[in-house]
Formats: C-alpha cells, sequence, structure tokens
C-alpha cells in the first residue's frame, strides 16, 4: 500500500484535510488508532504530521499513523472530561485574544489558557483586543499587569488598526494558533493581518455580552508574509489538562522565581510557613489579581 506524509491542516467533523507535496487529501482515521488512542477524545488533530494512504485516482485517503508531537494544546473533551482533546499540535506560540470590552475581559480564561502555555513550555503572546472600546486606564492596567510578568501584550483593536503591525511581526515566520472566547475578535483581528483569509465575523449580542461562534472548525492558514496561523473555534470556558493541585505551581511564571525558596519543596503557596511565594505576595512582588486567580483554579481542580 502506497503511503504519503503529509500535515493536517483542517478538522471537519470525522474528516480531516491533509497536505502533501502541495496536494490536499480528504482523509478519515483508521478505527485502529481509535481503538489505541482510547484516552484521547481525537487520535489526530490540526497540525500533526502523519502518514497516510491516499486511495488510487482520488482526493481521499486513511490516516493510519501519527508522527511524534512537538508540541500540543489541549483541554479535556466535551461531555468526556476523562479523555483529552488535542485542539492543536506542533506549534511555536499561542496568541490569547481577549477582548478589553463586549464580551467583558474575564482574566480567569485567559490565565487557564496562560496555564497551559506554561506547563507545555510555549510562548504565549497576549492580544488585549477592541482597544477602541475600551476605557484606556483599564487598557493600560491590565497590559502593565500581563507585561510584568513577562508575556507579550499587545492592546490592538481592528477598528482603528492599533497593534495589527505589532501582532503581524509577532507571528512572522512562527507557527501559531489563536485562542479566545467567542466574541472577542479573533477573526476580525486575524482578517486585519492577512486580508486575504476573508474569516466569517459576527456581532456580540447586546442583550447578554456573549459572542456567537463564527468559526465552527480548527484551521491552519498561510501567511504571505511568513509562518502559519491556527485559527480555532470560540470558547466559553477553558479546563485544563495535564494540570492538577500539584503542578498548578509551576504554571504560574512570577510564582517561579520565588517558589524555590520555599521552605518545603512541595509547598502549594497557600497556608505553608516561610513561604516566599506568599511573601513576594505581601511585599506587591505579585499581584493579588493573579494570586486570586490562582487559587481559583487551584480549587477548581
Amino acid at each position: 500500500m502506497l503511503q504519503k506524509n503529509g500535515k493536517i491542516i483542517k478538522g471537519y467533523g470525522s474528516s480531516y484535510f491533509v497536505k502533501s507535496e502541495g496536494k490536499i487529501y480528504t482523509c478519515s482515521v483508521k478505527g485502529k488508532m481509535r481503538i489505541a488512542n482510547s484516552d484521547q477524545h481525537n487520535p489526530v488533530a490540526i497540525g500533526d504530521n502523519v502518514i497516510f494512504e491516499p486511495e488510487a485516482n482520488s482526493n481521499s485517503g486513511v490516516i493510519s499513523e501519527v508522527l511524534p508531537r512537538r508540541s500540543r494544546l489541549s483541554r479535556p473533551a466535551n461531555y468526556y472530561t476523562d479523555k483529552e482533546q488535542v485542539i492543536v499540535s506542533n506549534i511555536d506560540q499561542i496568541v490569547a485574544v481577549v477582548s478589553l470590552t463586549k464580551p467583558k475581559f474575564k482574566s480567569g480564561i485567559l490565565d487557564r489558557i496562560l496555564t497551559v502555555a506554561e506547563r507545555e513550555e510555549i510562548e504565549a503572546v497576549i492580544c488585549l483586543n477592541k482597544f477602541d472600546l475600551a476605557e484606556k486606564e483599564e487598557a493600560d492596567f491590565w497590559l502593565e499587569l500581563y507585561s510584568s510578568i513577562g508575556y507579550k501584550t499587545i492592546l490592538t483593536s481592528a477598528v482603528s488598526g492599533k497593534g495589527v503591525e505589532e501582532l503581524a511581526n509577532s507571528l512572522k515566520d512562527k507557527v501559531s494558533t489563536v485562542i479566545g472566547q467567542s466574541g472577542v475578535g479573533k477573526s476580525s483581528l486575524l482578517n486585519c493581518v492577512e486580508p486575504n483569509l476573508n474569516l466569517k465575523t459576527k456581532d456580540v449580542s447586546d442583550y447578554n455580552e456573549k459572542g456567537r461562534h463564527t468559526t465552527v472548525h480548527s484551521e491552519f492558514f498561510e501567511l504571505s508574509f511568513g509562518g502559519f496561523i491556527a485559527d480555532t473555534p470560540g470558547i466559553r470556558e477553558f479546563g485544563l489538562w495535564g494540570i492538577d493541585k500539584e503542578n498548578l505551581r509551576d504554571c504560574f511564571k512570577e510564582f517561579q522565581e520565588f517558589g524555590a525558596d520555599c521552605k518545603f519543596s512541595n509547598c502549594k503557596h497557600i497556608t505553608e510557613p516561610k513561604c516566599k511565594v506568599l511573601e513576594a505576595l505581601e511585599n506587591d512582588k505579585i499581584q493579588q489579581l493573579r494570586y486570586d486567580s490562582y487559587l481559583n483554579i487551584f480549587d477548581s481542580l
């Protein structure tokens, strides 16, 4: 049986679009792969490098093997929370898009995305979007908070064009994925970065300020100035995979500087004596908002 190497660039239902030697094949997944990977909701994901068997005289094929992943972004599967759902793989960075308003800014979801980036050792870029609708004082507050931690943070607006060039420079020659709540303006922002994408957009509901899904499947796009970007469906909430009460402390970037000097090597930075993270919090070296977010996530695990 003839076999080819390719990369999954789009997933739609149980079909996966594999690019190989400049050609796109619509592929299914071999049943034995699903059995062998029963702990995963989906044995393959966009970004995967795969081996597939093309059908003769056809643009169809069957995926038989996923090659080792160098990185992945995962969360618990919907309705099957004991199974891993890989959203995208083999990426260099995560672009977390949050809106400063409409829908209301939620640092909790952003912090969850950042913990996953730290867990997987993937670079994270934060876009504080809809700057044109926000209060400048609030925008500057969040910009300073996340920049001070060490995250590249950009104020952006698809309406005014603010931050678009800076975002494009961050995407250049990298493999990135964009993630955020429904309605935060991911697709509009990507259309500004790469107008030829023509991604569908929708307004946020004025009634409940909730976004409506416009991206209904995950897909990789090649950028004309170099690099690739994966657009993913908007999220309502972001469950954590591979993170528990024992390793959460390692997923908050600003804790790492102080945590190594705690009295106890397994210190969770909550009530333990001689905790250097708590000391740093008292001395305003760690933001109270971020620490509160840590506690909220800890309690949810």
